[in-house]
């Protein structure tokens, strides 16, 4: 990487970027900011300075290539992360992107050969999936393509996130993205759900609202459908004990 793991497995973990001017690049499979060649890049925070961060086929800020990223918090500065083939910020090619924050800054991504600009890496063929994605935040306002199209945070060639939750966490509401092959039924009560897609839930799964709880779900247009399991029995879709 160009600040972190070195060739074939090596981790790049523990790194704090407080400001100052960093142009980190990394070589062939290594990302920018993050893991070698087959290494994880995690525990990355960057909250201030003006970073540029490039990736091969490691993500610009992240895992290398067919390495994940995880643990990930932008909170201020200004933040450039790109890759050849991997996620501008997640997973390099074939890896996951997990647990990414960018609460602060003003942060431009772009993933490579139909990697998620924020989250998984693209696969390289059946044998080698692209990865996946989970638990990403991304406050609104901070964050923008680098180049042309739309911003996809998420999974590779995906259409991007299918549901914004806004959630009220100690008094204060914060908004959280999940990703399409993320879990719609795993969604908490007293939450505020808002369709950004169509979604589609797996045939054993509804979801749930506890008694005593309010859940305000806000279909924008789009439509919750649910898969059809191989008995044909029906399975509630939704189970509301509350409000």
């Amino acid at each position: 990487a160009g600040i972190g793991g070195g060739y074939e497995g090596g981790n790049g973990t523990n790194i704090t970027i407080k400001g100052g001017t960093v142009t980190a690049k990394g070589q062939n499979m290594g990302a920018g900011i993050g893991g070698g060649g087959s290494g994880d890049g995690y525990n990355i925070t960057i909250n201030g300075g003006k970073v540029t961060a490039t990736g091969g086929s490691g993500a610009g800020i992240g895992g290398g290539g067919a390495g994940n990223g995880e643990n990930i918090r932008i909170s201020g500065g200004t933040v450039n992360a790109t890759s050849a083939s991997g996620a501008g910020i997640g997973g390099g090619q074939c890896g996951d992107g997990h647990d990414i924050s960018i609460s602060k800054g003003t942060v431009a991504v772009s993933g490579g050969g139909g990697s998620a600009d924020i989250g998984g890496g693209n696969g390289w063929s059946a044998d080698y999936p692209a990865g996946s994605a989970s638990n990403i935040t991304v406050k609104d306002g901070t964050t923008s393509k680098q180049g042309e199209g739309e911003l996809n945070i998420g999974v590779a060639n995906d259409g991007g996130v299918k549901f914004l939750v806004i959630r009220d966490e100690n008094g204060t509401k914060r908004e959280i993205t999940y990703t399409s092959n993320g879990d719609l039924s795993e969604i908490g009560n007293d939450d505020t759900v808002k369709l950004l897609g169509d979604v589609t839930l797996d045939a054993d799964k509804s979801i749930t609202v506890d008694a005593g709880k309010e859940l305000t779900l806000d279909l924008n247009g789009f439509t919750i459908l649910q898969e059809k399991n191989n008995s044909n029995t029906n399975h509630s879709m939704l189970t509301n004990n509350g409000t």
